[in-house]
């Protein structure tokens, strides 16, 4: 089978700039099928914040071997997402992937290669446009909670809600919604801001996502609400972080 027939470009990305929109409304579309239909959560950016999830050259640079090229499709609208937050004075945090074996045993146990921290690879792509103040930090392992200053900085900033862009969709980003959610934030994931190494792995994790822990819905959304209006997508009333 070609890889067109697979649903991917000549490059192996299965989604580009041009089909992005096409393929987003889709992927919306079949979340839209399992989320409930009582559940109808209203996006306010007014108290959002923003997690980046690991946009770093580890993931975006052609050259290493973790490339997802899923990447140049989605990154204008991380880029569109933090300048929105910026703009609305809410805050950004983005988060970047490298550790030791000593530090996560068990990725070293999945994974054939750990990124070590210090790795030019680990460091945020040179494209990455985000706002002064963001919070930037370091983590090991799929999680953007465990161990690092996310929670802490989103509570002091009467954080209610939290917009999740990134990669990768079934990883660090899935797990940065769980543990968004069970800490009592309401997650929002941008379908067209995500990525993974596969369409079959990024819209599995949308569905999970929509089904029970976030509200899946576009860039456009997220940019354009202030309150007040239901967002398109998965969709309540939000509740605040625990402290």
């Amino acid at each position: 089978m070609s890889e067109t027939a697979r649903g991917k470009d000549a490059t192996g990305a299965y989604v580009t700039r041009r089909t992005l929109a096409r393929k987003t409304a889709r992927w919306l579309s079949d979340c839209a099928q399992v989320a409930p239909r009582y559940r109808k959560i209203a996006f306010d950016i007014e108290t959002a914040a923003l997690l980046v999830v690991d946009m770093q050259r580890f993931f975006t640079d052609s050259r290493s071997h973790a490339y997802l090229h899923a990447t140049g499709a989605i990154l204008d609208n991380v880029n569109a997402l933090a300048e929105a937050f910026a703009k609305a004075a809410r805050p950004v945090a983005a988060s970047f992937y490298a550790g030791t074996a000593e530090e996560a045993p068990a990725m070293k146990a999945f994974w054939k290669h750990l990124l070590a921290p210090g790795d030019p690879l680990a460091e945020p792509d040179e494209r990455l446009r985000l706002p002064a103040g963001t919070l930037v930090f370091r983590k090991p392992t799929y999680s953007a909670f465990q161990g690092s200053p996310l929670g802490r900085f989103l509570r002091e900033r009467g954080t209610t809600q939290l917009a999740i862009c990134g990669v990768m969709t079934h990883l660090c980003v899935s797990t940065a919604a769980r543990e968004a959610f069970c800490a009592g934030l309401v997650p929002f994931l941008a379908a067209d801001a995500t990525a993974a190494p596969t369409e079959r792995l990024h819209a599995g994790a949308l569905l999970e996502a929509a089904h029970g822990f976030a509200v899946v819905t576009d860039t456009s959304t997220l940019t354009k609400n202030r309150g007040g209006g239901r967002s398109r997508g998965t969709a309540g009333r939000t509740t605040g972080m625990n402290r």
